[in-house]
This record gives structure tokens, sequence and C-alpha cells, in this order.
């Protein structure tokens, strides 16, 4: 493998036996298209024009750089994708260069026109949950259903949450007894990332209390830390660093 300039660097992530199916960034997708929009792991591959695989020998054949996700053994390197992951995976690599730990949230492909789903202020509404999982107990969902809850009763603003969870949690949410038509879930059964992002960013309040790390702490964290071609440069320089 030759050492390659960030404009032309390509990243193959490798989630070994998982259940995402194998998907090309040749170019950039459109919202609605591919397997997987262009978020999260998906968007280190996607912000570099490369490809995200579960099999290690189709991954191998890209011939590129691999972005292995793993839950121990740290293998060459390590992209943490929030500063306190970072400094866990310092101190327990102590005997590596510093210098293989980067520092990379997963990025947003926010500097497309059609990926950017931001609004004036002045044409913002409504509350919108960024958590979901009810028993994940570092999304603190229901701390923030609460939150939610009490805005909604302060403000007015109506309410909107993503519910995974079926009947069992639109009973969870009756029992919150939140005003009268001031609440909308939405279901699996919709086009779930799409829908939910704009929410989001036609709300003008965003409730979350999840653990830092988290795609709820994520979603709310747009910026210019998560631009594509930025993001890119810093995975290119983290390779350059271990060959």
């Amino acid at each position: 493998m030759t050492p390659q300039s960030a404009e032309h660097f390509r990243l193959t992530v490798l989630n070994p036996a998982g259940r995402d199916p194998e998907q090309k960034f040749h170019k950039l997708p459109a919202p609605g298209e591919g397997a997987h929009p262009p978020i999260n792991f998906h968007g280190f591959a996607a912000c570099t024009l490369g490809a995200f695989h579960y099999n290690p020998s189709r991954a191998v054949a890209e011939h590129t750089p691999i972005l292995l996700l793993l839950r121990s053994d740290f293998a060459d390197g390590c992209i943490a994708t929030t500063p306190e992951a970072a400094e866990i995976y310092k101190c327990a690599r102590g005997k590596h260069d510093a210098a293989t730990v980067a520092f990379i949230p997963t990025p947003y492909p926010i500097e497309d026109r059609r990926w950017n789903l931001s609004l004036p202020a002045t044409e913002q509404s409504g509350i919108f949950v960024g958590t979901r999982e009810w028993d994940v107990p570092s999304r603190n969902h229901f701390a923030a259903l609460l939150v939610a809850r009490q805005l909604c009763e302060t403000t007015g603003e109506p309410v909107t949450l993503v519910n995974l969870d079926g009947y069992k949690a639109r009973r969870l949410l009756d029992e919150l007894k939140f005003p009268e038509g001031k609440i909308c879930a939405m279901w699996r059964s919709i086009r779930s990332f799409w829908n939910s992002t704009e929410a989001m960013c036609q709300a003008r309040l965003q409730a979350t209390l999840s653990s830092p790390g988290s795609s709820a702490s994520e979603a709310t964290a747009l910026s210019n830390e998560l631009r594509f071609r930025k993001l890119a440069a810093k995975a290119a320089q983290l390779t350059k660093s271990l060959q």
C-alpha cells in the first residue's frame, strides 16, 4: 500500500461479521439512496469515497487503508469518535506513540446541499427528542422525555420523537401524560433516519441527555468539525503516521 494524499485518500471500513451489507461510496448518495446513509461509521467510508464491508477478504481486496471496527484489541492505531474515548485509548496503549490515537468525530455530509436540512431560526418550531432506547441507561431517554414534557407544558411547543419499540413504548408515553395533541411519535415503518433528521432540523429545541459519543449526542453536534473533507484529511494524516 503506497501513501496517499488527502485528495486521493480512500478508506475501507470493516465491521467483521456485521449485519450491514457491503456498500461502495464511489459518489455521495442522495437522501434515500443506498443501503445505509453516509453517517456514523459509514460516514468514514463515504467521506473518502471508499467502501464499507463485513467480509475481511473483500475489504483487503480494496487495496486501501482499513478502519477496523473492534470492541477490544486496538490493533495498529485507533480512531476515537469522542475526546473521552481518545483519552481511554491512549491510556490503554501506554507503550505506543500517542500520535497513533486520533479524535475524529463521525462525519456528516452537511456541506452537500441535498443533506443540509437546516432552516432559519424564524421557521423552526417544536421540540425534538434526540434519544430513543428505553433500555440503554447511557441514553437517558426517560429523563429526556421528562425534560421535553416540562418544556412542552411551559412553551406550548409540540414534541417529536422516534419510537422503535412499538406499542409498548406507546403505552409508556401515554403514562407520561404529555399535553393533549402535543406529541408525535415517528415509527419504524417510515424512513426513520431521513424523517427524523428533517424533524430535528425543523425543531426549535432539541432535547438529549445521552452520554457523549452516542448517536443522539452526535446528531445534535453538527458543526464544522463534522465536515467530510476535513475529516478525510485527518484520517489520511493518521494513516500516514502509521506507515
